[in-house]
């Protein structure tokens, strides 16, 4: 299946492990906060709290922030520990806020601090869980017993004020509308919180990603402007010198031929005009793999005919060859399109050893696809994410420029197609070049 788009993403690993960090510094600055107000109230205010039971509670923080901090260097969980560490917060900050006054506790605005943390740096849908779970968490402490065993505050009930929540001029129905009144406005602002702070966050990595890939393409560009001057420049200064020897070896060839000279000086002339003939393929070969092909145009092809020379120039190789799309006649540059697939076929065989490689040609709505596959070592994400960026390679030095699959990504867009790649290590790789029929067909067909 052709994709419609290609779209990437950015690093999320990079992203969760930043955020994680700052999680921890919270959790440690909320545990020291916590002892030092837990502290003053016992010392200053007459107010009795059960400490052994906080004290437990804020231990217990402390003791899971080491372990959160121990298991920190698993790359693959950071995600996990992430959204587990939020979830424990909050039923951490629940208990307590039940210890210490229940729904009565001014602290329970704590609870919005962590929906705009998980705002930022969760995916929507755990965000939206998380705020779900938090919502019951606070409406619980109205329906938990206090030590009386009687809930304070029930929700579309009434009931009398607990002796440690009892207020000079507050009647409880008064009291009961007013916390309930602090339950409904916390909902609400919980509700914006989310979704205009996700909303944000989606627009600010969009702005982000549009900025990133157009930086990258800027590069790009600029390194391949960089390589198409040196070609040209390398073309414009051998085409004299070795046009000038062709010339004079091609005269000397016939010379020497026409007056039956020496067999080793005709060898030799006819020498010196296959190497020029190879010097100017090479410098082809420059041009086209910096996207400026040497004044190509196109031509009418007929697919069969370029599936046959692409079997005869890999004749000494296990290539298999498909055509599922019938006769179709194109109009293409004959060079490029078949330096493009050339490309995606060796790369199958540079794969690995003994490899055998098959290609399938076949139409797919209104695009024309070639489909190469071979079974050798794959590529992992990120070889593969990189895989078509201009001289991006994996052999050894010497083995080639890394423009190959980025050539024929710009084939296959400039006719409005492109390179679909899929790869994992060990179960080799599947290279799809496709066009758009309407802009490769030639006309009247």
């Amino acid at each position: 299946m052709l994709p419609a788009t290609s779209a990437g993403h950015p690093g999320s690993r990079e992203t969760a492990d930043i955020a994680f960090t700052w999680l921890l510094h919270l959790r440690w600055g909320a545990v020291v906060c916590q002892l030092l107000l837990i502290t003053a109230i016992h010392l200053l205010f007459s107010i009795q709290l059960p400490l052994l039971i906080v004290s437990a509670i804020i231990l217990f923080q402390a003791a899971s922030n080491l372990v959160f901090a121990a298991f920190k260097k698993k790359k693959k969980w950071l995600d996990r520990m992430l959204v587990t560490g939020m979830f424990m917060d909050i039923l951490l900050l629940t208990l307590l806020l039940f210890y210490t006054g229940g729904p009565m506790n001014p602290f329970t605005s704590l609870y919005l601090v962590h929906i705009v943390i998980a705002s930022i740096i969760l995916r929507p849908k755990i965000t939206w869980i998380l705020l779900l779970f938090t919502v019951s968490c606070y409406a619980a402490l109205f329906q938990l017993p206090d030590q009386s065993g009687a809930a304070p505050f029930p929700i579309g009930g009434t009931a009398p004020v607990p002796a440690c929540h009892a207020t000079t001029g507050s009647t409880p129905d008064k009291m009961q509308i007013h916390l309930q009144g602090m339950l409904l406005a916390f909902v609400l602002t919980a509700l914006f919180i989310v979704f205009f702070v996700s909303k944000i966050q989606q627009s600010l990595n969009n702005y982000q990603e549009t900025v990133a890939s157009l930086n990258e393409e800027k590069n790009r560009s600029e390194r391949l402007a960089s390589l198409a001057t040196l070609s040209a420049g390398a073309a414009h200064e051998l085409a004299t010198p070795l046009s000038l020897i062709a010339v004079i070896s091609g005269e000397m060839y016939h010379t020497l031929l026409n007056k039956e000279h020496d067999d080793e000086l005709i060898q030799d002339a006819r020498l010196i005009r296959q190497q020029v003939d190879i010097c100017k393929e090479i410098l082809y070969h420059m041009t086209a793999d910096a996207g400026q092909p040497m004044g190509e145009q196109p031509i009418l092809l007929e697919l069969g005919d370029l599936l046959s020379e692409l079997e005869r120039d890999f004749a000494a190789h296990r290539l298999h060859i498909v055509n599922r799309a019938g006769d179709l006649a194109m109009q293409v540059p004959r060079r490029t399109m078949k330096r493009a697939l050339s490309g995606l076929i060796k790369n199958g065989f540079d794969a690995g050893e003994n490899m055998e490689v098959r290609m399938t040609c076949f139409r797919e709505g209104d695009r024309l696809a070639f489909l190469v596959e071979d079974n050798g070592i794959g590529m992992d994400e990120e070889t593969l994410a990189r895989a078509t960026e201009p001289f991006f390679s994996t052999k050894e030095p010497g083995q080639g420029m890394g423009l190959g699959l980025f050539l024929a990504r710009s084939v296959g867009e400039r006719y409005g197609g492109g390179l679909l790649l899929e790869s994992r290590p060990g179960s080799g790789t599947r290279a799809t070049l496709y066009f758009a029929l309407d802009r490769i067909m030639a006309t009247g067909t």
